[in-house]
């Protein structure tokens, strides 16, 4: 120890003033360092939560602006589907039910026996369902192909129902009742 003892005593002042400067050293780092290395580790932690806050609200954006995208072509799809498929008017839609309709069935050897038009449209609605309802006579694939004509036909008509029945036994012709649908824009006012 003694050894040690004459270290200090010769080196006395230098290692006072090595201590003073190293309490120094750790009063700053408890006074000015530490806190600003908590300060910039928290600047840190905000500018990455900001960034994600930044990237979610341009996720949000771009989804928002497709979604309005998406929306103006879907308005611009119906209003085409209103103008261009779809009759414009009953009569043009009678002249679906009726004449358009019979013609696919004659077209494709089909016996019309009994046929039915209703009316219905939505109290608030911009359309009106035109319901008809046929009972044609003939071969399978007579049906089969009037079927056909019907769902490639530029007329806007849905099939909503089909019933097939055997006829007598004797009989090789199949009756089929079908329930079918167009639609058509009602004028604003009526």
């Amino acid at each position: 120890m003694a050894p040690l003892r004459r270290i200090v005593a010769d080196f006395r002042t230098p290692l006072i003033v090595l201590g003073v400067m190293g309490l120094l050293a750790a009063v700053a780092y408890g006074l000015f360092v530490y806190p600003l290395r908590a300060r910039v580790a928290d600047a840190e932690r905000r500018s990455l939560a900001a960034s994600t806050t930044l990237r979610l609200a341009s996720q949000q954006e771009l989804a928002a602006k497709r979604l309005v995208s998406g929306k103006d072509q879907a308005a611009r799809d119906l209003e085409r589907f209103y103008t261009e498929v779809l009759p414009p008017d009953r009569a043009s839609a009678r002249r679906v039910a009726y004449v358009r309709l019979a013609e696919l069935a004659e077209g494709a050897n089909l016996e019309s026996t009994q046929r039915t038009v209703s009316v219905e449209r939505a109290r608030d609605g911009r359309l009106a369902r035109m319901d008809v309802g046929m009972t044609l006579i003939g071969q399978y694939t007579d049906i089969r192909r009037f079927i056909h004509e019907i769902e490639t036909s530029s007329d806007f008509v849905v099939i909503t129902g089909v019933e097939l029945a055997q006829g007598d036994a004797s009989d090789t012709d199949l009756e089929v009742a079908m329930r079918l649908a167009t639609f058509y824009r009602v004028p604003d006012g009526e």
